[in-house]
């Protein structure tokens, strides 16, 4: 009968030892999280120069009105999440209302003249 006693006393400690630990990873994990999200992301534009001839605004090219906004965008993410960014759109406005819609281009070729250079 002593024996079961014991038995079954170690038995309970096991049990609550078990509880113990569950519930102390648990409230750890719960905390992590909360710690990941903490932070923000940010995002800072800086207006940069396409070339000397080209600043930002409106310019003619082939018969077509450009709005050229060279943007240089840096992204700060402190959060211990990743963080996408999928679309960054520029859209015009004028008293509070749109104007027109903008496309977005990465990049555009420039041919060359003779003598003539880009600057970076």
């Amino acid at each position: 009968m002593q024996h079961l006693a014991f038995l079954l006393a170690g038995s309970a400690d096991t049990l609550i030892g078990g509880f113990i630990g569950f519930f102390s990873s648990f409230v750890i994990m719960l905390i992590t999280r909360w710690l990941d999200r903490k932070g923000k992301l940010r995002i800072y534009a800086k207006r940069t120069v396409v070339d000397n001839k080209k600043r930002w605004g409106f310019h003619e090219d082939g018969g077509q009105s450009l709005l050229v906004v060279p943007l240089k965008l840096e992204f700060q993410n402190t959060t211990g999440r990743s963080r996408v960014v999928r679309n960054v759109d520029v859209v015009p406005y004028r008293n509070g209302k749109e104007v027109a819609k903008t496309v977005q281009i990465e990049y555009t070729e420039k041919k060359r003249a003779a003598g003539e250079r880009l600057l970076k």
